[in-house]
């Protein structure tokens, strides 16, 4: 027999908040629950970058900086205490090469950009690459959260592909980037 089927004015749960409750007042703290409700705020945007082309020459496997934005959302949490902000990004990498045999590191970073505040680092990615063919792709899912964000203000995440770094030298590549950020934040309901 479950403790909705009791005969008694009590409940025997062992969760709260019906723990030595009577019915009456169990309907009455589900309906406050009921009418209590999360603010949240989502945005998303797509972006995208190239075709672009990079020419690694003999004798040099140094790292290109190349510092391009793939995408970028803005949000504004100022109605929102101490949310809580995760920021995904979900998109792809696509490669042309001439030498498949060699592989590549790709170095993305997501900034914040605040009203009034310099621009930050929040979290570096790396991707490593190893192209099956001369064409290929591969999926990229990057995501960054922080809790209780004491920036209640409206920023701007932006997501760029700092660098890349070959396997070898004499190498060259046509690579491009799309994908879809999205930045969700939650309201903790502290204040």
């Amino acid at each position: 027999m479950n403790s909705w089927s009791r005969k008694d004015d009590y409940y025997d749960d062992d969760c709260e908040p019906c723990k030595n409750r009577k019915k009456d007042d169990y309907d009455d703290h589900k309906k406050e629950k009921e009418h209590k409700h999360t603010s949240a705020v989502l945005k998303c945007n797509a972006g995208s970058f190239g075709p672009s082309h990079l020419i690694w020459q003999t004798d040099d496997s140094s790292t290109m900086f190349v510092n391009q934005p793939i995408a970028s959302v803005t949000i504004d949490t100022n109605c929102l205490c101490n949310p809580t902000l995760k920021v995904d990004f979900n998109g792809s990498l696509d490669i042309n090469t001439d030498d498949y045999s060699y592989s590549y590191t790709f170095n993305f970073t997501l900034y914040r950009t605040c009203k009034g505040k310099a621009r930050e680092a929040l979290k570096s990615f790396i991707v490593p690459f190893a192209p099956a063919s001369y064409r290929d792709s591969i999926g990229l899912n990057f995501v960054y959260a922080q809790c209780d964000n004491q920036c209640e203000d409206c920023c701007t995440y932006t997501l760029e592909l700092t660098s890349v770094s070959p396997e070898s030298d004499d190498l060259e590549i046509d690579y491009s980037v799309n994908g879809t950020i999205c930045a969700l934040a939650i309201d903790s309901k502290c204040c």
